[in-house]
């Protein structure tokens, strides 16, 4: 018989595979006439030369096989294994091309589910010979199967010979490449498999064995672990997964005679201290039995029998099973989660392993990644307790989570009790090695942070919230504790405020945290960065202090020391008592009682007399208005018993007779704390403020009729607050207007008010001169006579002789200063700084101010006022005429060349209603107008501009809004079909309505002639007014503030009261001066005012 055909045995066989070889060669020919290379086809599925190896793997799986083994020799690969013999459908399916009766194709239980899988073999070979059962024949020409041998011995294994094809030089190319696939084919590879445990590869003078061995973990069907050992090359080597697998639900599954399965595998290994944990798994594919080349982005294997290409390398992502397959993962992936956490595995590395990199951080990310993730998320989002607490042996869910900012933290807090009083709901930490900084728990932290919303807590926002009350609550070996933690944090915590504030206090300063006996706290500085707790006093300090002492067992140990250092906490001495115990109770309303206060002045006089520094802060400390702390001749009034520096005068014979008249001026009871003995106590007093040779200058507030202060800002109004001061010689206005003024008491009076003026020539806060500030786009201010100068210029308070020797009462104004007698002192600061400012009577200059109106002399005065301040006021006055000449030019020249108007390129822009305090009370806000008298000319705004406009740019933008205006309501009624123009005038249109029997006019209020009051257009009908226009106009076209007078804000009013208040329309021009100027129009303003939708003083409405 010739080599090619079959024995005519008896059985069907024969006549099968006569059928399947005569069908083959008839493709064969069809396909050569065709001119098809089937070649190019099949050599173009897959990529790598190697790749059959993994197709043949899958046969021996499908033939049930549990070892196999590859014998690489230099001319040929031998491939054998135990599986299922071959039979005649085996034939078909390998020689066919996706052959439809493939049983595979029927059979999902089946790795290799593609007719052409094996053609992967022709990568090397052109004619393989398989030997199996009663078969062994050669396939030639890719699908046509020739006898080999005519043995009639049946084979118990499969053995495939692949005699490698091309040139010598191509065959050790071939040789060599599966030499290193041997070497490096992975052992995950047999990890999905259920039967193929054993492979082995013999090459040259070497062999390798790879080998599987499983069993169930944890009692548990759907967990099992999983070694896979790698033996022969080297020292050998194993691999162990926790593998977790469950049957596939889906329906197409179902019908198969062996069930599928979806697993998740997780690589075992140890940690420092040889516990098992989770790692890393050393591919990122999916796996469908073997690897393929669809990346997970995930750190665990991933297996399903997912629809793939041709190929095997890809997943087909457009089939449905495929879906139904990923959410099955998912399924699985909720059941992995409560298997860790009950045997310990679901710690902070196994978290790492997890997808918790969010998917939009992941290019083309995966379905599958993107289901595992949300997965993930909500099993770690809900009450579950999945999240490993610090000691990572028990679990908490998210909401009861905190990060911690640094490891020292958790050990400061660390009962349930403190982190739930800090923040309520909160019991555990999470471990300490999450972080931001160790790449190994970089992704994790984000996740829990950004995904998980777990709060991090930062050291200093942890200490800011250690409140007294939380601190009452801690043991003293807790405090001391706690002082350590604060001594190893940063300097910045508790460092003290630089000289030039380049640096700011640490809040540390300030914040209650030292613990006094008794429970109590206080800040280690008060709010001046002053000391005020201090270290306790030893047997050996004999000081009768009651200073705010720390608690000794709070401090007692060597951290807490160390930080009580760090901030410069010391042993109290007689200063720190006075500020910190003694002076605080004299701004309590009753104070110390007098018994207690004689030992109190004894202590300051104690401390004064030290000297220095100590001397210096204790008088900052007593000029201190609110501090009353000296007791004053007379009753107590409703002050108190004591009163402070400003509210008393040291006795003095001169002050006493100044002072005759008003016997509610205080002086200190001197002569009582003589009589107690108190050494030096006047020096004191006095060293600190206490007035003994003149009365104060006292400020106030002269509270002014608005009027006068319209005259002082030039008549503009303020919707800010604005602040009056005015100045008064405490007693002065008593003495002079009191009718018993003496020549003494004159004398008396000079020499007083000359001594409050000591030094203050050439200050800017004169006395002589009051003061008003108010806003009007910039703070501005006004000068007035203050009271003490109208007092002294004003009364008649001189006694100087007249010329017939009798001498006369008389005023400033009436008296030369040479006049004065001698008991008048001249030769003193205070005296020529009066002579200098005070109005006296001269010999031109009088008779020329004798003779000017009051408007003539403020302005005089104002003149001579900055001639003395050395102003150049002719020089400042030529540049402003200059300047506004400039400016008045350049706004000519800016209306000259604006674009004429065109109704075609205006655009409308809608009202955007702005957010703002609704309106309440109409009548108030009508009489915040800009003028006194009630108007305004404010048509337009010029907001943005870089100097003050012009008068003829505000008048040239307003007449340019009121001409767009005034073409857009044109263009409104000529569009109305019902409407028919009977008149154009410049001024005027007039329209009929033939339905109605009525006039419809449009006025344009402001003409030549005509000047409107609350509005700019009319529109009527027939005698009605139906429309009231008002239109504001800028330049610019950005928000802007326009100015609304009394009136037009009446007229708005008045119909909004009616229920008319649609009829008042506000019209806003905004780039007046373009091409293509844009309107807005607000209707029924009062309302939309009411509601909030724009802000009205009425003054100014922003839009």
């Amino acid at each position: 018989m010739q080599p090619g055909t079959f024995l005519p045995h008896q059985s069907t066989v024969d006549l099968e595979l006569s059928d399947l070889i005569a069908k083959s060669k008839a493709l064969r020919t069809a396909l050569r006439d065709k001119d098809s290379d089937l070649s190019t086809v099949l050599s173009e599925l897959y990529s790598e030369k190697a790749h059959f190896l993994y197709e043949l793997l899958q046969n021996a799986e499908d033939a049930g096989a549990t070892s196999m083994e590859i014998l690489l020799l230099p001319t040929e690969l031998v491939v054998r294994h135990n599986g299922r013999v071959f039979n005649v459908q085996d034939v078909k399916a390998i020689t066919g091309i996706s052959n439809t009766s493939n049983a595979k194709k029927k059979d999902r239980d089946k790795i290799g589910r593609f007719g052409i899988g094996f053609k992967s073999v022709f990568k090397i070979t052109t004619r393989p010979r398989i030997q199996s059962g009663e078969f062994d024949f050669e396939i030639e020409d890719y699908i046509v199967p020739v006898l080999a041998s005519e043995s009639s011995s049946p084979a118990t294994q499969t053995i495939i010979t692949l005699p490698f094809a091309g040139s010598e030089q191509e065959q050790a190319d071939t040789y060599q490449a599966l030499a290193i696939e041997l070497q490096t084919l992975d052992a995950h590879n047999l990890l999905f498999l259920r039967k193929l445990g054993t492979l082995e590869f013999r090459w040259d003078v070497h062999t390798r064995k790879l080998h599987r061995q499983s069993k169930r973990h944890g009692g548990q069907d759907f967990a099992t672990q999983v070694t896979l050992s790698d033996e022969g090359t080297g020292a050998g080597s194993s691999q162990q997964y926790l593998l977790f697998q469950v049957p596939v639900r889906h329906l197409d599954f179902q019908q198969l005679p062996t069930p599928q399965y979806v697993a998740l595998a997780f690589q075992l290994g140890t940690d420092a201290q040889g516990a098992t944990q989770l790692v890393p798994a050393r591919s990122g594919f999916v796996f469908v039995f073997f690897a393929t080349r669809y990346p997970t982005h995930l750190k665990f294997l991933v297996h399903a029998p997912f629809v793939t290409t041709p190929s095997r390398e890809f997943l087909k992502m457009d089939a449905r099973v495929n879906d139904a397959l990923v959410e099955e993962l998912g399924d699985l992936q909720r059941l992995v989660l409560p298997y860790l956490k009950k045997h310990k595995l679901l710690t902070v590395p196994t978290l790492c392993l997890m997808p918790v990199v969010s998917p939009e951080k992941i290019t083309e990310c995966p379905p599958l990644y993107r289901k595992l993730f949300a997965v993930m998320r909500e099993e770690l989002v809900s009450e579950q307790a999945f999240l490993p607490i610090l000691n990572q042996q028990f679990h908490q869910p998210a909401a009861r989570l905190l990060l911690a900012g640094s490891k020292e933290l958790v050990t400061l807090l660390s009962a349930r009790e403190q982190l739930n009083a800090l923040w309520p709901g909160h019991t555990h930490w999470l471990p300490t090695t999450i972080t931001a900084e160790a790449a190994a728990t970089r992704d994790l932290y984000a996740y829990l942070k950004q995904e998980l919303k777990i709060r991090e807590i930062d050291p200093a926002d942890a200490i800011k919230l250690c409140t007294p009350a939380f601190l009452a609550r801690q043991k003293a070996l807790w405090m001391q504790q706690f002082y350590g933690f604060l001594a190893k944090n940063r300097p910045t915590w508790w460092q003290s405020k630089s000289i030039n504030n380049s640096r700011t206090a640490g809040f540390l300063r300030t914040q209650p945290i030292m613990r006094l006996p008794g429970n109590r706290y206080l800040s280690p500085f008060d709010d001046a960065d002053r000391l005020q707790v201090f270290l306790p006093l030893g047997d050996e300090d004999d000081l009768p202090l009651e200073a705010n002492c720390l608690d000794p067992a709070a401090i007692d140990s060597k951290p807490a020391r160390h930080f009580l250092s760090q901030l410069g906490i010391k042993k109290p001495d007689l200063f720190d008592e006075a500020r910190l115990r003694i002076l605080p109770l004299y701004r309590q309303e009753s104070g110390p009682n007098y018994k207690q206060h004689l030992r109190h002045c004894r202590l300051l006089v104690k401390v004064f007399n030290q000297g220095g520094e100590r001397q210096r802060e204790l008088l900052a400390l007593l000029r201190d208005p609110q501090l009353r702390f000296v007791r004053p001749r007379g009753p107590a009034t409703a002050s108190g018993r004591f009163c402070s520096y400003t509210e008393a005068y040291l006795p003095c014979v001169e002050l006493e007779s100044y002072f005759q008249l008003m016997p509610r001026v205080r002086f200190v009871d001197e002569g009582w704390y003589d009589a107690q003995g108190i050494q030096g106590w006047r020096a004191l007093l006095q060293a600190c403020g206490f007035k003994h040779e003149e009365p104060w200058i006292r400020k106030f507030d002269p509270r002014f009729p608005e009027k006068y202060l319209l005259q002082l800002r030039k008549q503009q109004h303020t919707n800010h607050s604005t602040t009056t001061t005015s100045y008064k010689l405490e007693g002065l206005s008593e003495l002079l207007q009191s009718g018993k003024l003496t020549p003494e008491l004159s004398w008396l009076a000079w020499r007083l008010v000359t001594r409050a003026c000591r030094g203050m020539q050439g200050r800017g806060d004169s006395p002589l001169l009051g003061k008003h500030e108010w806003f009007y786009k910039k703070w501005e201010h006004a000068y007035f006579p203050s009271q003490l100068r109208q007092l002294l210029e004003s009364e008649k308070w001189l006694w100087v002789p007249a010329e017939n020797g009798v001498a006369e009462w008389r005023t400033l104004l009436e008296t030369e200063p040479s006049q004065l007698p001698s008991a008048y002192e001249q030769e003193n600061d205070g005296a020529r700084f009066l002579l200098q400012q005070l109005a006296w009577k001269s010999d031109a200059r009088t008779q020329l101010e004798q003779k000017m109106s009051a408007e003539e002399l403020t302005r005089w005065r104002a003149y001579n006022q900055a001639i003395s301040e050395g102003l150049d006021v002719e020089a400042a006055l030529r540049e402003q005429r200059a300047k506004q000449k400039t400016q008045r030019e350049q706004d000519q020249r800016c209306l000259d060349e604006a674009p004429p108007l065109n109704a075609s390129s205006f655009v409308e822009r809608p009202f955007v209603p702005a957010a703002h305090t609704q309106g309440s009370d109409i009548g108030t806000r009508l009489i915040n107008v800009n003028k006194a008298d009630g108007t305004t000319n404010a048509e337009s705004s010029t907001t943005g501009s870089p100097a003050a406009p012009s008068k003829i740019l505000r008048d040239g933008i307003g007449q340019r809004g009121e001409d767009v205006v005034w073409q857009v309501v044109q263009q409104q009624y000529d569009s109305r079909v019902e409407l028919k123009c009977v008149e154009r005038t410049p001024t005027a249109v007039r329209y009929w309505h033939a339905d109605e029997q009525e006039h419809y006019v449009l006025e344009l209020g402001n003409t030549e002639t005509h000047t409107s009051v609350g509005h700019d257009l009319l529109v009527r009908r027939g005698s009605e007014i139906i429309r009231y226009i008002e239109v504001k106009a800028t330049a610019s076209s950005t928000k802007a503030e326009f100015a609304i007078s009394a009136r037009q804000w009446a007229v708005a009013t008045g119909l909004w009261k009616q229920g008319l208040g649609s009829q008042f329309e506000l019209w806003v021009v905004r780039d007046a001066l373009s091409e293509a100027p844009s309107y807005t129009t607000i209707d029924d303003p009062v309302s939309r005012w009411r509601s909030g939708e724009f802000g009205a003083a009425p003054v100014v409405i922003v839009v």
